[in-house]
């Protein structure tokens, strides 16, 4: 290649990676932008309890604190709907008509945004890894003394007569030992196939491992697949949960660091959502190269998408959406144990999509 060929090769490069970039910007912030709104609504009646003047700064703090953590979650989707974004715009502005007329193929006209897409989620697992678990303690610290935590307290775990316990507790009182409305699920001893549901109305701590609740609704799940369902006034749950395990701090796996995840995991190996953390510390990242490859073939491959701004946008956003789903429903089935192992559980929706993307890719128009 002649040195004036790769020198206009290198600004081309630039010019659509930037491109890329800005519209990323712009898209990623009005995201972050709408989620915080709305959490400030659902949370809105604690931030007036402080008054007007605290009531501001605690607002600046908490989207200060809060943004690194809305971005972890959503750049791969952004990802996408920033890089369709751009190449509508190219098309509209018949750029991408003058690029082929010159002979630059649609591959190598978007391989600038999967470099700079590497790059993004290169930048994104560095944030989960290092910067999350430094600033994860502090986000705690400041809700608490501010009165600013969830009202439920979720996602705990114990242990009862013949397996695991995962429990979720509202409205817990401290003074009295007393919770209401509880919601506790019995795992086996493995801690994948779910043996019991008991929902609460309320519930008080008695002694030694008992708690004596109130308003009692079991759902027991049979080997034949059948569930049984129960209803008492008053029940007794044995285990091992005390009060004060409702006031400990929670191992939140959003703010722990890959080896915080594998220590944990070895002192509870029964706690499978902690093996599909683990994991999908690895397939995040990689699932914004894997929306690229399934959401841009129908965007830039179709006239009627690559020139219309809310179409193009619309089907990246349905794929990730899409996408999202999938890993839900997986992630549901692989806690649950009805996906063998959580590795097969967060990896499946990746080569899913991965294998539907290289497809679509590779029969795109050029």
């Amino acid at each position: 290649m002649k040195l004036k060929d790769r020198t206009l090769i290198s600004i081309l490069d630039r010019y659509i990676a930037l491109n890329f970039l800005a519209y990323f910007a712009v898209c990623a912030l009005a995201l972050v932008g709408l989620l915080l709104l709305v959490q400030t609504f659902q949370m809105l009646h604690k931030f007036i309890d402080h008054g007007f003047p605290k009531m501001l700064w605690l607002l600046g703090q908490y989207y200060f604190y809060n943004i690194p953590v809305i971005l972890a979650n959503i750049f791969p989707v952004m990802t996408l709907v920033g890089a369709s974004y751009c190449l509508v715009e190219m098309t509209k502005g018949n750029e991408m008509i003058a690029l082929k007329a010159s002979g630059v193929s649609i591959y190598r006209i978007i391989m600038p945004v999967f470099g700079a897409t590497a790059l993004i989620a290169v930048l994104g697992a560095a944030n989960q890894e290092w910067f999350l678990p430094f600033i994860g303690p502090k986000i705690e610290n400041f809700k608490r003394e501010n009165n600013l935590t969830r009202d439920t307290l979720y996602d705990k775990y114990g242990r009862t007569e013949g397996g695991q316990l995962k429990y979720r507790v509202h409205e817990f009182n401290v003074e009295n030992a007393a919770f209401q409305y509880g919601e506790f699920t019995r795992f086996d001893p493995s801690g994948n196939k779910i043996i019991e549901f008991i929902k609460v109305d309320e519930g008080q701590w008695l002694e030694k491992g008992k708690w004596a609740c109130r308003g009692v609704h079991t759902i027991k799940f049979l080997e034949n697949g059948q569930q049984e369902k129960a209803y008492r006034d008053e029940y007794t749950l044995v285990t091992d949960l005390t009060p004060d395990d409702l006031l400990q701090e929670d191992f939140i796996p959003g703010f722990r660091s890959i080896h915080d995840l594998r220590y944990r995991i070895k002192k509870e190996p029964e706690r499978v959502d902690l093996r599909m953390a683990l994991q999908g510390r690895f397939t995040h990242p990689l699932s914004a190269i894997i929306l690229l490859l399934i959401g841009l073939p129908p965007v830039i491959g179709s006239e009627r998408f690559s020139r219309n701004r809310v179409l193009g946008i619309g089907i990246s956003l349905a794929v990730g959406v899409g996408f999202y789903i999938v890993s839900f429903v997986c992630s549901h089935l692989g806690k649950h144990g009805y996906i063998p192992t959580p590795a097969i559980a967060a990896w499946m929706p990746v080569v899913m999509f991965g294998a539907l993307g290289f497809y679509f890719f590779d029969a795109m128009r050029t």
